[in-house]
């Protein structure tokens, strides 16, 4: 498997690959699970998962067509399973680089919470900002999920396992005033190389 970054176009089908409504996990009732239960689960989970994808195939290089569109051969993989993995966009260099920008903003967070300082003492990053890059919630936590913040954007609710402590998390919203390297990314999606 490749060790640069993928980017990925995802979609959420609302049909199954029958054309039937697909309904699986709406019979499924939430209970309570522990970080532990939750990380073995979500262990084999991801693992099956990651296994389905590639088996899926929807992978590759960026590719055009003579006019200079995505290739049709792309978005019909696209239509079909609902996301196309872009291999080899961002490499190694470029990944290490974006990680310490994130990691830097990171380490600039108001501590505690309601701080105008991070750890070191230093003005938290984000305090002029009209909406702060950092909420701090519960672990584990789905705090948008089954609500119509966002628009709706989060329509179902995830199991939220009984955390290992009752300290918050923060909850990094990356924006590319706070981590300037991570506009990269953004500003490249319009250009090519032949």
């Amino acid at each position: 498997m490749q060790r640069s970054l993928d980017l990925a176009l995802t979609g959420v089908p609302k049909l199954n690959r029958m054309g039937d409504r697909d309904t699986r996990g709406e019979d499924m009732a939430l209970t309570e699970l522990s970080a532990g239960d939750h990380a073995a689960a979500m262990a084999n989970y991801l693992a099956e998962r990651s296994d389905a994808a590639v088996a899926l195939g929807s992978r590759g290089p960026v590719r055009f067509d003579a006019e200079g569109n995505l290739h049709p051969d792309i978005l019909a993989e696209f239509a079909t399973n609902g996301f196309y993995i872009f291999e080899g966009v961002i490499d190694h260099d470029e990944v290490t680089e974006l990680r310490s920008a994130v990691e830097d903003t990171i380490e600039r967070a108001p501590s505690p919470p309601d701080s105008d300082t991070d750890a070191q003492g230093r003005p938290a990053l984000g305090l002029d900002y009209p909406i702060s890059p950092y909420i701090f919630i519960k672990p584990l936590s789905d705090p948008w999920g089954g609500t119509t913040l966002l628009s709706g954007r989060h329509p179902v609710k995830m199991t939220e396992p009984t955390p290992m402590t009752p300290l918050l998390t923060m909850w990094f919203i990356c924006s590319c005033r706070c981590a300037p390297r991570c506009l990269r990314p953004f500003a490249c999606m319009g250009t090519r190389t032949s």
